[in-house]
């Protein structure tokens, strides 16, 4: 089976192949140019992996603000009933669908209007993006171990390491063991290799 032109090529290039019939293709090869192998590079990485520098992703800033028919009903009556004081501002929550109403002196924020009796009027929390929660941090206690007993410094038996069964402990016969199903006797592999 001969070998593909390109190959002969790249033998003949580096002086591999030093026959007449090797030749003679060699020389029909060179006439013709050689086709070159297109490269393309592609990208594997996760597109959804988030990258090391990168801030979180806005799950809602795609999403369309689209209120409840009534939900929207009810907001437009309390609204008539108890509006709004002045330097308050109806916002959209796009994660809830609802308004929400906030004091833009005091950055106070509240669901209900300010002005209706079972409204909780609370201030603002700062965001998690700028600003990272750090866990409470516990407060351990201080031991004095000159102090200690000798049995408060030995551990528990719960905290040893598991015990080995020594060698000579084992008397029941290994169910993969010759002598569990036939009438040889109990030993070791290389024990009927004597001879």
């Amino acid at each position: 089976m001969p070998l593909p032109p390109a190959l002969l090529a790249k033998l003949a290039k580096r002086g591999i192949l030093n026959n007449t019939e090797n030749k003679e293709k060699t020389e029909i090869i060179k006439r013709r140019p050689v086709e070159e192998e297109e490269v393309i590079a592609e990208s594997y990485d996760d597109k959804n992996e988030p990258k090391e520098n990168s801030q979180p992703k806005n799950e809602t800033s795609n999403k369309k603000f689209q209120p409840y028919p009534v939900m929207e009903k009810r907001r437009l009556r309390m609204l008539k009933i108890y509006p709004l004081p002045p330097n308050w501002v109806e916002v959209p929550d796009l994660n809830t669908d609802r308004y929400y109403y906030w004091n833009t002196e005091t950055d106070q924020i509240c669901w209900l209007s300010p002005s209706h009796p079972k409204a909780k009027i609370e201030f603002a929390k700062k965001s998690k993006q700028n600003e990272v929660e750090k866990p409470p941090v516990k407060e351990t206690k201080r031991v004095d171990f000159s102090k200690m007993d000798d049995k408060e410094t030995r551990h528990d038996d719960k905290y040893k390491p598991y015990k080995k069964k020594q060698k000579g402990d084992k008397d029941e016969i290994d169910p993969m063991d010759p002598a569990s199903y036939s009438d040889i006797p109990r030993g070791k592999w290389s024990a009927g290799l004597d001879g």
